[in-house]
């Protein structure tokens, strides 16, 4: 069961999915203690199935929990399953915030089977008792029986050994004698020196002298024993003085404990640690020896402290591994949410005892020291690998940037060439289609004799060569907004305006267009004038040519709106107006939507590339038959 709860997770798939597959059976519950999400290992547990499952927590509780605080609700150490099958549980749960509302996370522990093994464990306990019991009557029947107390000696593994105070053996158990083959008889006698070693003679007579001059206390001596097969081993004794008649030392009595393997132990071990302590102090990274208790640094290597510029192990021995970290705080949180640092690399931030700062790439292994478990750091000077990688990155930011501005280029150029194309097909037609026309009715006037039709010849001639003139018009304002510079300035729209429109006044009177004007004086907009009269021009133009000849009255208006970022121009006419399948190709170079007013089919195309120099933009919204409005939608420059 899954229930919906990105608040929780704030949509976070990946650690989602962590949560689904983490071992530990894992609720989320609300405030309220409803189920928001149960992983895998839950389900699992308590036996939910895609259509059946719990809704709220309370009711995987075993007891009544009515009125009672949640902290005690998970404290409760039996829970239910959908079968009603009890279970021995453990709860950790922490609460979290999440936004205005909280949660709180569960992480169950099936203790059952631990149940189950602390009853043997109680019944083992049961049995030791009694069997402690049959041990102490046995004790007191062998300290009532002697030939019980012979017989446990002779058994012992430890040597029990007996000498007078010349060192002359007078008892020896079996394990001795099975060892040293040491036979006491009436016709022969040993001695304990014949055993020892040489070299150790002398502790021998110390421990002995020391119990001769302190009866009643012990001398602990390890020498060195010889076997009878010329082998060598190591004996620990425990030896003092024994009275057989009241008040009066008369023999020595010692017990003995064969540690040959332990020595041979200690010296792998002695072996071990001086590897390792080589191992240790001669690596080229920095390596720490860290209490696990208090994260207080036991031991480092000299490489620590050349890389950490100490001049002694006593400047950073018994400090806090996080003093060594520049930003402490920081990988402290990071390092508990990741949990246990074994085996996890991690590049921190570290600093040295003289303030130096450079990268580490740290390391930590936690490992066994004799009764406690200790962590291993290594920490890497990665300064020159960060500082390579920081280059290779910039490289690739630099390659991308350059890629991305070659892909720009190209595409532009790419554009430029088929614009060029269409531009030098149309150029040529559009220039040699008026100048046909014109060197046509030149050579029909040259003929006639009416002067009449001569004027109409004339006439049609001037139509041609101002068709052409406004032909080069635009093309000069095409090759100006791509050749000039942006000049920016305070432009009165209304003056630059009415200028336009003085221009325009023929064409207006003749065909009985009304102007409204809607542009208040003093209007003014901080932006290039040349680009600026380049687009109102060619709008104006626009309504004109494409006025309707259904309407009582034609006419153009022009507005200006302003907001906190944009000025926008609106010119609207009640003209012809656009189709719709044409209204996202009119900005293309040399598109007419018909020849209705013969334009050059690059007015509007200007329109949209001036607008691109000055960072604007351009709207249109238009219906056939009723008329249009352009939108010029300019940022406010400061």
């Amino acid at each position: 069961m899954n229930i919906s709860f990105s608040k929780v997770f704030n949509q976070d798939k990946e650690s989602l999915v962590l949560l689904e597959q983490l071992p530990i059976p894992t609720l989320i519950l609300s405030d309220n203690l409803s189920i928001l999400f149960s992983n895998i290992s839950a389900r699992k547990l308590y036996g939910f199935t895609e259509n059946q499952f719990v809704e709220n927590f309370k009711d995987l509780l075993v007891e009544e929990a009515e009125n009672v605080p949640i902290e005690s609700l998970f404290k409760l150490e039996q829970h239910k399953t959908l079968t009603n099958k009890r279970i021995n549980v453990g709860v950790k749960y922490n609460r979290y915030a999440v936004e205005e509302d909280s949660c709180y996370f569960l992480q169950i522990n099936d203790l059952s089977e631990i149940k189950k093994h602390q009853s043997k464990i109680e019944d083992l306990i049961i049995e030791t008792h009694a069997l402690s019991e049959g041990i102490l009557k046995a004790q007191n029947e062998l300290i009532q029986q002697e030939y019980r107390l012979n017989s446990l000696i002779h058994s012992q593994l430890n040597f029990l050994i007996r000498t007078d105070l010349e060192g002359n053996f007078t008892f020896v158990n079996k394990s001795f004698q099975s060892l040293f083959y040491v036979k006491i008889d009436n016709y022969s006698t040993q001695n304990i020196s014949a055993l020892i070693d040489a070299e150790d003679i002398h502790l021998w007579k110390n421990a002995i002298e020391k119990c001769l001059a302190s009866p009643g206390n012990m001398a602990i001596v390890t020498l060195r024993m010889k076997l009878p097969n010329k082998l060598t081993v190591f004996v620990e004794w425990e030896f003092y003085t024994i009275s057989i008649v009241p008040n009066e030392i008369s023999e020595i009595q010692a017990v003995g404990n064969n540690i040959t393997q332990k020595k041979a132990a200690e010296a792998e071990l002695q072996k071990t640690l001086t590897l390792f302590t080589s191992v240790f102090n001669q690596s080229s990274d920095a390596l720490f020896l860290i209490n696990d208790n208090n994260n207080r640094i036991i031991d480092c290597n000299d490489t620590a402290l050349h890389l950490f510029e100490c001049n002694s192990k006593e400047e950073i021995i018994g400090e806090n591994m996080s003093e060594l970290e520049a930003n402490p705080l920081n990988n402290k949180q990071q390092d508990s949410e990741e949990g246990n640092l074994n085996d996890k690399e991690k590049e921190i931030l570290c600093k040295s005892k003289l303030g130096k700062h450079f990268w580490g790439n740290r390391i930590a292994k936690s490992i066994p020291f004799l009764n406690e478990r200790i962590t291993l750091v290594k920490i890497t000077d990665v300064t020159e690998k960060k500082k390579k990688e920081e280059k290779i990155n910039n490289l690739l930011k630099e390659t991308l940037v350059f890629n991305d501005k070659l892909k720009a280029n190209n595409n532009e150029l790419n554009k430029l060439n088929k614009e060029l194309d269409s531009f030098v097909y149309r150029i040529s037609h559009d220039l040699r289609s008026p100048i046909a026309s014109t060197m046509g009715l030149v050579n029909i006037a040259q003929i006639e004799d009416d002067k009449d039709k001569i004027y109409e010849y004339l006439n049609l001639i001037g139509q041609s060569m101002n068709k052409l003139d406004e032909f080069i018009l635009d093309i000069l304002d095409y090759s100006k907004n791509n050749r000039l510079e942006i000049i920016y300035e305070n432009i009165d729209l209304k003056e630059l305006v009415d200028e336009l429109l003085l221009h325009f006044k023929p064409s207006i009177e003749d065909q009985g267009i009304k102007i409204i004007n809607n542009i208040f004086e003093k209007t003014f907009i901080k932006s290039d004038v040349n680009r600026i009269s380049i687009i109102l021009n060619n709008l104006i133009s626009n309504g004109i040519r494409y006025s309707s000849n259904y309407v009582d009255q034609s006419y153009i208006k022009l507005e200006v709106f302003r907001n906190e970022t944009n000025f926008i121009f609106s010119v609207s006419d009640n003209g012809i107006g656009i189709p719709d399948q044409y209204q996202y190709d009119i900005f293309d170079m040399f598109f007419r939507v018909s020849n209705n007013g013969n334009g050059s089919g690059i007015g509007l195309y200007i329109v949209k590339e001036t607008l691109l120099k000055l960072k604007g933009e351009i709207t249109l919204k238009s219906i056939e038959g009723k008329g249009s409005t352009f939108n010029v939608i300019l940022p406010i420059e400061t």
